[in-house]
């Protein structure tokens, strides 16, 4: 069990283990899928609606930005708002796939770890004094949890829904729609079924957020809770300067262990990195999640 507050802050590398692509891979996958004149996402763009030449518009443009995620561009074009979201919502869902997020044996299944970190026994699940802050739109990791838990002891599904419930899991760009648990939320099934409605229910989850979130509940939680932690955790985080200031991570005393996953960084880049945040970080190179837990002890900082 995890007994000193803790934040996990996840980046898209964190769910590249279970197949979904970092925030590049999307914006590739986007212009590629759009790219054709037929093709199921672009078809199911029309079906929600959307002008066949405005697609393309926004597949232009958003090739041409040189921006590193569609979100990025989007915060910057906000006509393209809808549609971006869209098709954001249309790249993704197929990649939901319960079977493999739960075969036993994938590799790097840090999620498998992070269970057997807090899920010992139904009655302390709640006492993890743990909360995960991610900007991921994929539901991955809520679905592996409900499922550990449901599985691992035998509840009820809606006992399971406010079990879970007790760890926050914050997702300060949105996500794919509320999981949909039978008779329980409303939503979207955990399944990779692609159609206009399905779609549109994952994107009104999506959110594009813009210069300001002083005023956003979601980001004032995520900061509250960065600011009662002593231990904060990195993981597939690509440490872009704005959303480090989004969360006010420089502003945070420095009485706290801050640690994380690092790829791709160069040298200078990583010191510039502990320059803006303003204390000494401990990152780990090119460090694969999992190994990353195990081998730091991440968890044990914060007991």
């Amino acid at each position: 069990m995890i007994q000193t507050p803790t934040v996990l802050i996840l980046g898209a590398g964190a769910s590249m283990p279970y197949d979904f692509p970092s925030g590049h891979g999307l914006l590739t996958r986007v212009c590629g899928t759009l790219l054709t004149d037929k093709g199921q996402p672009k078809d199911v763009l029309s079906a929600c609606g959307f002008d066949p030449d405005h697609i393309d518009s926004f597949r232009f443009s958003l090739c041409r930005s040189g921006r590193g995620s569609v979100d990025a561009f989007l915060e910057q074009r906000q006509e393209f708002i809808e549609v971006g979201k869209a098709a954001i919502a249309a790249t993704l869902i197929p990649y939901e796939d319960d079977i493999g997020l739960m075969l036993p044996g994938r590799a790097n299944n840090w999620y498998q770890y992070l269970w057997s970190q807090i899920g010992a026994s139904w009655e302390s699940f709640g006492s993890n004094r743990l909360s995960i802050i991610t900007y991921n739109y994929d539901r991955s990791l809520e679905w592996y949890l409900f499922n550990c838990l449901k599985n691992s002891f035998g509840k009820p599904d809606a006992d399971c829904v406010e079990k879970l419930r007790q760890i926050p899991i914050l997702h300060v760009h949105g996500l794919l729609g509320e999981l949909l648990i039978p008779n329980i939320t409303g939503g979207r099934a955990y399944e990779n079924k692609l159609d206009a409605r399905r779609v549109g229910v994952a994107a009104r989850g999506i959110r594009i957020v813009h210069e300001k979130v002083e005023d956003d509940p979601v980001f004032r939680e995520a900061k509250q809770r960065l600011v009662d932690a002593k231990v904060i955790c990195f993981l597939g985080f690509g440490y872009h300067s704005l959303n480090l200031e989004r969360l006010g991570i420089s502003q945070l005393r420095s009485d706290r262990t801050v640690c994380g996953t690092v790829q791709g960084l160069k040298q200078a880049e990583l010191l510039q990195l502990s320059k803006d945040i303003g204390y000494p970080l401990d990152f780990a190179d090119d460090a694969e999640i999992l190994d990353y837990l195990r081998s730091r002890s991440v968890f044990s900082l914060s007991r």
